[in-house]
């Protein structure tokens, strides 16, 4: 099965036209290598996996 797992690491580009911001938790959090964990385990499973930056240039993926 082919997965895309999106996230927000760099919050520059999010787009956020409507609505407050919300506040950005204290860090580390997640811990950095989680969503690598994620992936590594899906891909273990068999599946074909993507690691997508959830941004203005998330379509264009």
């Amino acid at each position: 099965m082919r997965v895309a797992v999106v996230r927000n690491r760099d919050f520059t580009g999010v787009i956020n036209r409507f609505g407050q911001p919300y506040p950005q938790p204290p860090q580390p959090w997640p811990p950095g290598e989680t969503v690598e964990r994620a992936v590594a385990a899906l891909q273990d499973g068999g599946h074909e996996t993507l690691l997508c930056e959830g941004d203005k240039g998330l379509l264009n993926t």
